[in-house]
């Protein structure tokens, strides 16, 4: 799983936070021109104009902040644990580009429950229940996916179904193995007596009798 950072809200007011967020993610600024913009907005802009200059994203596929969000913390949204389809999951925040995800659980975190951000260049993948890859991400499609979170095999939050008594003792109800039987030779019936070959009577060879000259 690719890091992740929780959030931690800065000192600054949301008016201001959400116009920080949206000229980040404007696809009409060049990389010079944002960090301009950012400057501009106090010493929050500028502290994220510092790290944005400190950065390098030579290293990342695309163009940060036109292929891929670049939020340095989570910003307010309309995200709201109240409206998502199961309690505990974990949910991509649409409104970030995915960029940050939620952990809705038992609302001691609040309505938007445990945010956190996934690092730059990534995204959550709410098929995977993972930060990966912004090229590898859907985002469009995070909230028809939401419904995975009722799957306890893809969320790792959700309760386990008890294991029955087959999967603890596999070999419990099994049926019982079948032998195979080899068949008995069948031999031939013996004789009665032994009746032994006759012997063969040789034949002597008799020289022929000397002839005289």
């Amino acid at each position: 799983m690719l890091d992740a950072k929780k959030s931690k809200k800065p000192a600054v007011s949301q008016q201001k936070e959400k116009s920080i967020a949206t000229l980040m993610n404007r696809r009409d600024l060049g990389e010079l021109d944002r960090l301009e913009f950012l400057k501009q907005y106090g010493p929050y802009g500028k502290q994220l104009a510092s790290e944005e200059e400190g950065q390098d994203f030579s290293k990342i596929p695309g163009q940060a902040g036109v292929d891929y969000p670049l939020y340095h913390s989570v910003p307010e949204t309309r995200f709201s644990c109240g409206s998502v389809p199961f309690l505990p999951g974990i949910y991509a925040n649409v409104e970030t580009g995915c960029q940050a995800y939620h952990i809705c659980h038992d609302g001691r975190e609040g309505e938007q429950g445990a945010s956190f951000l996934c690092t730059n260049g990534t995204l959550f993948n709410q098929e995977k229940f993972t930060c990966d890859w912004w090229y590898n991400v859907n985002c469009q499609q995070a909230t028809e996916q939401y419904r995975l979170n009722g799957d306890p095999e893809t969320n790792p939050f959700a309760p386990k179904k008890p294991a029955t008594s087959e999967e603890l003792d596999p070999y419990k109800s099994a049926a019982p193995a079948k032998f195979y039987h080899a068949q008995p030779v069948v031999h031939a019936t013996p004789s009665p007596y032994y009746q032994p070959i006759s012997p063969v009577t040789p034949k002597y060879y008799h020289p022929a009798s000397p002839v005289h000259y």
